[in-house]
């Protein structure tokens, strides 16, 4: 029998994207390009407004604060559960746990902007980056925990520094080209090797013999 479990979050306080106006909505899509292409830091409201056709006095009725765009960029996504297997099959796993981080896929924008603004220390992000690896957590080591036993965190973890490290280097090495390489199917067949590098080998089975 296969258990469903999905990544979920807590999302921040503020507006949710269900009762936004159109307005609000467009805001957070053009702060999403702008804090990923050039920065949370480096953006501003007059940017923004300008982008959205609006005046600085209307971007700010909607978000009091750039802080407050931020966090509405960063807002998680709902995501349909993605079952982990409970038969110990290191392959069918490591795809699974795979099928798993790209889930995220449609979402890479918003990935990029968490990556730019972890690069650069902030503590928004960092609370979310801390969330979503708490979640990675919650999710994949019930999973684990039969088959890797007192190991289970530790490999929870280290799947969760191989995915961060992953998408750091290529946000790094890509810049503008960041969704198409992580689009890539030769980059998913990349992630699955890895994973299997960090998973426990399936157990050997001993050969049943004939009795007479």
């Amino acid at each position: 029998m296969n258990v469903a479990y999905t990544l979920q979050v807590a999302t921040p306080l503020g507006k949710t994207a269900g009762r936004r106006s159109g307005s609000a909505e467009r805001i957070v899509t053009v702060a999403r390009e702008l804090f990923g292409r050039d920065g949370y830091g480096r953006t501003t409201i007059k940017q923004i407004a300008d982008r959205c056709s609006l005046s600085d006095a209307a971007v700010l009725y909607h978000f009091p604060s750039k802080r407050h765009i931020l966090e509405a960029v960063l807002e998680p996504p709902e995501l349909a559960p993605v079952p982990l297997p409970d038969s110990w099959d290191p392959l069918e796993f490591a795809r699974t746990i795979v099928d798993c981080f790209y889930a995220w896929e449609p979402h890479w924008a918003r990935v990029r902007v968490l990556l730019v603004q972890a690069l650069d220390d902030d503590l928004t992000s960092s609370a979310f980056s801390i969330a979503l690896n708490r979640s990675w957590s919650d999710v994949v080591s019930p999973a684990l925990k039969p088959h890797c036993g007192a190991e289970t965190e530790e490999i929870a973890a280290a799947l969760a520094t191989l995915f961060n490290g992953i998408l750091t280097d290529r946000l790094i090495s890509s810049g503008a080209d960041f969704e198409a390489t992580m689009g890539d199917p030769k980059m998913r067949e990349l992630l699955v090797q890895c994973v299997l590098l960090v998973l426990p080998p399936a157990p050997d089975v001993a050969p049943v013999s004939a009795t007479g």
